[in-house]
């Protein structure tokens, strides 16, 4: 399957025209889904730290099996994490807020842009780090055997979604082919 982006990228003739309004609507479909998922979840969700994940994101707890014991001390380090990443999710908010407001001033004050940016880049920074940390302290609370079992689900994990890609890659060449017939 080859595509010729040349002629796909000038947009030529009427399918280019077509094409160029399958790709704004693409384009329009994935921003307003990414928005959605992004409203439906939550900024800073339940794992805090900004990141919208919850701790059983970071590995497959439910799947581990843990004894009570490892069940509550997973439960203080993910309360641990939250409250500590709130103020974290709250602070990146805002900064998105203000980098909005920043862009769709009359006026552009570059300058402010890029210290707005710089500064959520700086909290996401801190988000991640965050997120690292909390799974750091899951993983020590885990049995080898079980820390090998995680490695093996984060694998299959990888392997499904790069499986995901795939298809969608493939849908959307076939979609491309389409436009072009």
């Amino acid at each position: 399957m080859r595509i010729d982006v040349k002629r796909l990228i000038a947009f030529e003739g009427r399918r280019g025209k077509v094409a160029a309004a399958v790709a704004a609507l693409l384009v329009v479909l994935l921003v307003a889904a990414s928005v959605s998922e992004a409203q439906r979840r939550g900024r800073g969700g339940r794992g805090g730290f900004g990141g919208g994940r919850p701790a059983a994101a970071l590995l497959p707890l439910r799947q581990l099996e843990l004894s009570e014991e490892q069940r509550e001390q997973v439960r203080a380090a993910v309360a641990e994490s939250r409250e500590a990443g709130r103020d974290t999710a709250r602070a990146i908010r805002d900064a998105r807020r203000g980098i909005g407001e920043a862009v769709a001033a009359e006026a552009v004050d570059e300058e402010r842009i890029r210290a707005l940016a710089a500064d959520l880049g700086r909290l996401q920074g801190d988000a991640a780090v965050g997120r690292a940390n909390l799974r750091a302290a899951l993983w020590r609370l885990l049995t080898p055997e079980q820390q090998a079992r995680a490695a093996e689900i984060r694998a299959e994990r990888a392997v499904r979604q790069e499986e995901r890609r795939e298809r969608r890659r493939d849908w959307l060449e076939e979609r491309l082919r389409d436009l072009d017939r």
